[in-house]
């Protein structure tokens, strides 16, 4: 009696499943492009007064690729352009065009793992004096909007989706970061990607995203966070990587952030309800689109 058929029956659709080691293929030389198209809505209820915003920006960035290091390749980061739109109410000192204007031309460096993970990050210093001018009150403002933090998590979080090992379809695989939420603290965010199919070399990948809130770490100086019950719903994203080239396709991401903040000012404590829908796209493509 032949039992090894049988065998193979039961247990080769849980293994003959091919894995694939989903990487970035950086050369010297190579030069390509990413755009990040950011939109939010947020609305803050204070005192039964609703203030709303919506604001969406746009990043196109050339990549090029350096030189070979141990932990991947040095990636230099050239801002194309940024242009910025908003209604509502904005932050004296803030983000808006003409700082979205002043960013062209600014340059960083990181040392970028096949993965996409930042394993080293330079520039931030020279980015933060461009755009302030020397002003320490602006500088001050821009280290609260665009963080290092923010601008290193909008790197990896363009081109670090991508397993550390080989994996086949249905394998899990996570990444975590720490994503401001200015003024109002931050959330420690768990992105938990799944390979769900692959086609001619494209591989599609979806992400849930899971957020913990948390206080700002110090005081603003005008005022302070008492305390804060933010939480995150349908988070998601999803992604496609051409395996063969070594590029990202495509990716979308959605957040909808809600909840309560308590904030004391000059003594006085103003509860306020917030909600924010975030959305993000981005793409690489590999010559300069006029």
């Amino acid at each position: 009696m032949r039992l090894c058929p049988l065998i193979l029956i039961v247990f080769l659709p849980h293994v003959a499943s091919a894995q694939s080691k989903l990487e970035w293929k950086f050369e010297p030389g190579d030069v390509f492009f990413t755009e990040r198209v950011y939109a939010q809505k947020q609305v803050i209820e204070v005192k039964n007064k609703q203030f709303k915003q919506e604001s969406s920006n746009t990043w196109i960035t050339r990549v090029t690729v350096k030189e070979k290091v141990v932990q991947g390749h040095v990636l230099e980061f050239k801002i194309e352009s940024v242009t910025y739109k908003t209604s509502g109410p904005a932050v004296a000192g803030g983000f808006d065009d003409k700082m979205a204007a002043k960013m062209k031309g600014a340059v960083f460096s990181a040392v970028v793992t096949p993965a996409g993970r930042i394993a080293k990050f330079h520039g931030y210093d020279e980015f933060l004096q461009r755009l302030s001018e020397k002003n320490a009150e602006v500088e001050k403002v821009l280290k609260v909007l665009l963080s290092e933090e923010t601008i290193k998590e909008g790197l990896e979080e363009t081109l670090g989706f991508l397993p550390e090992k080989p994996v086949a379809r249905n394998d899990r695989w996570k990444r975590e970061s720490v994503e401001q939420a200015p003024p109002f603290g931050s959330f420690k965010t768990v992105f938990e990607y799944v390979l769900e199919d692959e086609k001619d070399g494209a591989h599609m990948i979806a992400c849930a995203i899971k957020m913990t809130y948390a206080k700002p770490a110090a005081d603003h100086e005008l005022f302070r966070v008492v305390k804060g019950g933010l939480s995150a719903e349908d988070g998601k994203a999803q992604y496609v990587f051409d395996n063969d080239k070594g590029r990202l396709v495509r990716g979308e991401k959605s957040i909808h952030l809600k909840g309560d903040i308590l904030l004391e000012a000059m003594g006085n404590e103003t509860p306020m309800v917030f909600t924010s829908e975030n959305t993000l796209k981005i793409r690489v493509f590999e010559k300069e689109e006029k």
